[in-house]
């Protein structure tokens, strides 16, 4: 993010770096990109987007076992930065949306 928007690059293993709406990687990516693919929309709203990567990130966990046991989320804005979720706040979001 800079004074002209907001970036997302996709980083390949070749080096090589691709501008898209979103991206994911490792081994619970391909659970991921079919959580964004099937709800990602331009223009979320911040909350809308940070349960959407909580969501994503959760899938990944209970289908891929390489994808480790926790959730963290930062939501960077103009006004407030960088913010990290509280775990306890990220808990919640998942249990709102039927997790655990």
């Amino acid at each position: 993010m800079d004074e002209t928007g907001n970036y997302v690059y996709s980083l390949d293993a070749a080096g090589g770096s691709i501008p898209d709406k979103y991206t994911s990687g490792g081994s619970g990516s391909v659970f991921v990109f079919g959580v964004l693919e099937d709800h990602f929309r331009d223009k979320m709203p911040l909350s809308e987007a940070s349960d959407l990567a909580i969501r994503g990130i959760t899938v990944a966990m209970l289908r891929d076992s390489a994808s480790g046991n926790g959730v963290e989320v930062a939501q960077i804005t103009p006004t407030d930065g960088f913010v990290v979720l509280p775990e306890k706040e990220v808990a919640r979001r998942q249990k709102k949306m039927g997790f655990f």
